[in-house]
């Protein structure tokens, strides 16, 4: 049987995570954690932490599932998984970028964050359309596409960071053009939309902070009873976690 971890062996930046994680999922967005970064594996920083099999159904949603699956897999860093209407384009050579807006149009202004050997640009995906993960564009190098089945790492994990001041905000993610959803290879999709309907949209994190509902109170309320009352330990750091949001 696994063994969880507690919050005792989290760092100030494993509960900063936590504490994204927890309003990103007030803004509809599902995250995981990743693993570490290790200087023996540079890849392990862009994995699901270890143990966290079957991630696109573990995904937190909502702030109870954040609080719980970042509190059983402590890490510092983060991931926002895509699909069901968010499409992110990972750039890692602006010249070839620089190609593709010569040969298809200039891509909108949009939501985008700085990566560590680039950047992400976030567009929304209408309903009934699936958008693919690509290791790269069609005759584009250094262009990858995440979208259904895919994630990409999201700030504030480290190297990453939001070029826009405000942080993620629904308003701030531009559609993605016709001619971008046509290059990747985007096909109608039969059925229930991309967009989960089941979590609410709140368009910026300014509207988070001015909406502590009863509903929103109650969701930590459940989620602090699967910590043991007797432990004083974790309950300073889950209070140090709380002060963040």
């Amino acid at each position: 049987m696994k063994t969880t971890n507690t919050l005792s062996s989290e760092t100030s930046e494993d509960l900063a995570a936590v504490a994204t994680a927890v309003r990103y999922a007030q803004l509809g967005l599902r995250t995981i954690p990743l693993g570490r970064l290790e200087s023996r594996n540079p890849k392990a920083g862009k994995r699901p932490a270890p143990g966290l099999t079957n991630w696109p159904d573990r995904a937190a949603s909502n702030e109870e599932e954040a609080l719980c699956l970042f509190h059983e897999y402590p890490s510092d860093r983060l991931a926002i998984v895509t699909g069901r209407g968010l499409l992110v384009i990972d750039i890692d050579d602006e010249s070839e970028f620089a190609r593709l807006e010569a040969t298809h149009g200039a891509l909108p202004q949009t939501l985008s964050a700085k990566t560590k050997r680039g950047r992400h640009l976030y567009f929304s995906v209408p309903d009934g359309v699936a958008a693919p993960t690509r290791v790269r564009i069609a005759g584009f190098g250094g262009i990858d596409t995440r979208g259904d089945g895919g994630y990409v790492v999201a700030p504030p994990s480290d190297g990453y960071s939001w070029i826009d001041a405000g942080g993620f905000s629904w308003e701030a993610v531009a559609p993605a053009p016709q001619w971008l959803l046509a290059v990747i290879g985007s096909k109608a999709k039969s059925g229930k939309g991309m967009v989960d309907d089941t979590v609410p949209r709140t368009t910026s994190a300014e509207g988070v902070r001015g909406s502590e509902s009863l509903e929103s109170l109650a969701v930590i309320e459940a989620a602090l009873k699967h910590i043991d009352c007797e432990d004083r330990d974790n309950w300073v750091r889950v209070m140090y976690c709380l002060a963040f949001w």
